[in-house]
């Protein structure tokens, strides 16, 4: 009789290790499945929106071949441009070169938008970075100015001059 006690212990004992084995292991592995696709968070630091002046594109009021946008006094290429909706793109927002600080405070950079010599935006544009599970980062907008005006995270679509 005490022996057949002992068997049935043994049996439930290995039984929860066994449950307790295959719990690790499905665990181990959700935290090491490979991802169907990794995104850098460069590729997903993309804000895009529409400029008018009275009503009227910006690009039916300027050249849109003199158009230029610039970050810290330097010329800023990832950009691009739409002449049918006045619509500019800054891609790739986040830098990780020079914004690693993203990942722990908020980052602001300010790009000048020159339509002429004398014509201009300024976009200032708020951020931070968080990782996103294993795959990879993604990019936050915390705050938007425009021309010094607070537009929030909630940003217009169309920013009007």
């Amino acid at each position: 009789m005490w022996i057949g006690k002992m068997r049935k212990i043994e049996l439930k004992s290995i039984g929860h290790f066994a449950v307790l084995l295959i719990t690790f292991n499905i665990y181990l592995l959700e935290g090491c499945m490979p991802c169907e696709e990794f995104f850098g968070i460069e590729d997903r630091s993309t804000i895009s929106f529409d400029i008018k002046d009275k009503n009227r594109f910006i690009f039916d009021v300027y050249s849109i071949d003199s158009f230029r946008v610039y970050l810290d006094n330097k010329n800023f290429e990832a950009y691009s441009t739409s002449q049918q909706y006045g619509s500019i793109s800054l891609d790739k927002v986040y830098n990780e070169d020079t914004d690693q600080a993203a990942f722990t405070s908020q980052v602001c950079k300010e790009f000048v938008f020159r339509y002429t010599y004398t014509e201009m935006d300024i976009v200032k544009i708020c951020f931070v970075a968080k990782p996103e599970g294993n795959c990879g980062n993604e990019f936050y907008v915390k705050n938007v100015f425009y021309n010094g005006k607070d537009l929030g995270t909630a940003f217009p679509r169309t920013l009007y001059r």
